[in-house]
């Protein structure tokens, strides 16, 4: 029965025809087509840009001020600035590869190199990106341990769950649930959810970060110091809080056929990145102002604040919510890779359950066995 269910691109084959012919009814019903149009399209914009912020910002946010205190604020923020300008050209790169090659994922693009290079892409993409799903789960672990201790006021044995019972229930009542869905549109309220709450996190570095400075300013050595050791240490955590590159091509594609293009597309990846821009900024500079009197920065900022004050178990509550709505983000590509694998050397039957419609490529194994 499901062989004869449309995929989405079928789909639009069948439905757009019918729209151009919609059009043709008379002006009155034009300008409504299009008033219906346009709010379609600032939708998927949207959409798209909330996907994008939701696939960069996560746990590294709070590793920041660590970034910007061993690079100098100054040469972080002028780094910063290099950083989020790439990784725009880059996005627009892979995009318009993806236009002209036809291809929907991160690791096909490989396929003009040799044939076998998306398989080893996808390969690598599962691990590394499983490994950042299973940090961000241990940190949502780490959160709730101290949302226990402060409700529980140190004495976490008396609590009626565990931190790592919170975690399990995470992984499987909110993380598993939201990784189902075919389609990455699906997810736009879970990830606008997750930027509320880092946002609200940021908000709370930021407060710190200006009740400080007005007390007590850093020097101006601190701000502008700089070494080789700092810069190494640091430069790779600003670069790293930028990585959206593996979503964008599943996010573009399940943008409506009409929309798919460099320009209609070029807002929602100019506003994403300069969201992440400015929070990134905030977050790392005003974290140095912050918490610059207890020495050099160690680690996630978030545990600066005092353990015992409510701001750190609010931020600690916010961090973990944030945490648990991105990993799904982070999954969907991990679905896709594992599909890719499967696909290359085993029966493809479970092939669809995983990838989105009109993701899924024939392998050499399928088109030997349709040609027989």
């Amino acid at each position: 029965m499901g062989r004869y269910v449309l995929s989405g691109e079928q789909l639009e084959e069948v439905v757009e025809p019918l729209i151009d012919a919609d059009l043709k009814l008379g002006p009155a019903h034009t300008n409504g087509q299009k008033r219906v149009e346009t709010r379609r399209a600032v939708a998927a914009v949207l959409s798209a840009t909330l996907n994008l912020v939701g696939s960069t910002i996560g746990a590294g946010v709070v590793g920041l001020p660590y970034a910007f205190d061993q690079l100098g604020v100054v040469a972080a923020a002028v780094f910063m600035v290099i950083v989020a300008v790439t990784t725009q050209i880059s996005l627009f790169v892979l995009v318009e590869a993806g236009l002209r090659a036809k291809l929907r994922s991160y690791s096909s693009i490989g396929k003009v190199l040799h044939s076998s290079a998306p398989l080893f892409v996808d390969s690598f993409l599962v691990v590394i990106l499983l490994g950042v799903v299973v940090s961000s789960v241990i940190i949502i672990k780490d959160c709730a341990d101290d949302v226990i201790a402060w409700i529980t006021s140190g004495n976490s044995s008396s609590s009626a769950i565990s931190a790592t019972a919170i975690a399990t229930i995470v992984v499987f009542c909110v993380i598993l649930p939201l990784s189902l869905p075919r389609r990455l549109t699906a997810l736009k309220f879970s990830s606008l959810l997750s930027i509320v709450a880092l946002v609200y996190v940021i908000s709370l570095v930021v407060y710190a970060g200006v009740d400080q400075w007005s007390l007590d300013p850093p020097s101006t050595d601190r701000l502008i110091s700089m070494s080789w050791q700092g810069a190494l240490r640091g430069a790779p955590v600003i670069v790293y809080s930028f990585g959206c590159q593996v979503q964008v091509l599943p996010i573009f594609w399940e943008l409506p056929g009409r929309m798919r293009s460099q320009s209609e597309f070029r807002p929602a990846v100019f506003l994403a990145t300069t969201a992440c821009f400015l929070l990134f900024s905030s977050t790392g500079i005003f974290g140095v102002f912050a918490f610059w009197q207890d020495g050099p920065l160690t680690g996630d900022v978030v545990q600066r604040f005092s353990s015992s004050s409510q701001q750190a178990f609010v931020a600690r509550l916010a961090l973990g919510v944030s945490l648990s709505f991105m990993s799904p983000l982070l999954v969907w590509p991990i679905r896709a890779g594992i599909a890719a694998v499967w696909d290359a050397f085993c029966p493809a039957s479970l092939v669809g359950l995983l990838t989105a419609p009109g993701e899924m490529t024939k392998s050499p194994r399928m088109t030997s066995q349709s040609s027989s």
